[in-house]
């Protein structure tokens, strides 16, 4: 993988999860501190359509990441891709598609679902999923 495909992939995972934390705090703080008067669901909604945005540019990132590795990897790219895939790292690559895409996507795709609760729901899975992106670029290699 080449560096530059690794910064862009790290600086949009960045940006994702940083969303999904301003939305877990920002229902946090609308239920603890009865904010409900300045976060309205309006606002859940337009973050959530961000957290969507950012949802699909994860996924087409990550998905250039792999076909980069698997087209043009050379013999130690390849074996590290093989090992998360399919190998020893393959539960926690699969968990991190989960959380990441398949999850909160058919979420924050539907307009009735994109309320606070399903917004929260998906930001949630969004941090998980990328704690494992995080722990899956450092460990396997």
């Amino acid at each position: 993988m080449a560096l530059h495909d690794l910064r862009t992939l790290l600086r949009a995972g960045a940006i994702y999860s940083g969303i999904a934390a301003i939305i877990l705090v920002a229902a946090i703080l609308r239920k603890v501190y009865h904010m409900e008067e300045y976060l309205q669901p309006l606002h859940f909604n337009n973050l959530g359509l961000l957290l969507l945005t950012m949802a699909l540019l994860w996924f087409y990132f990550t998905l250039a990441e792999y076909l980069t590795t698997l087209y043009g990897g050379g013999v130690e790219e390849l074996a590290v891709f093989w090992v998360k895939v399919n190998g020893k790292y393959a539960p926690l690559f699969w968990l991190m598609v989960l959380f990441c895409f398949i999850i909160p996507f058919p979420i924050l795709a539907m307009r009735r679902t994109r309320t606070i609760l399903g917004t929260s729901l998906a930001s949630i899975c969004v941090l998980i999923g990328m704690w494992l992106e995080r722990y899956l670029i450092i460990v396997p290699p």
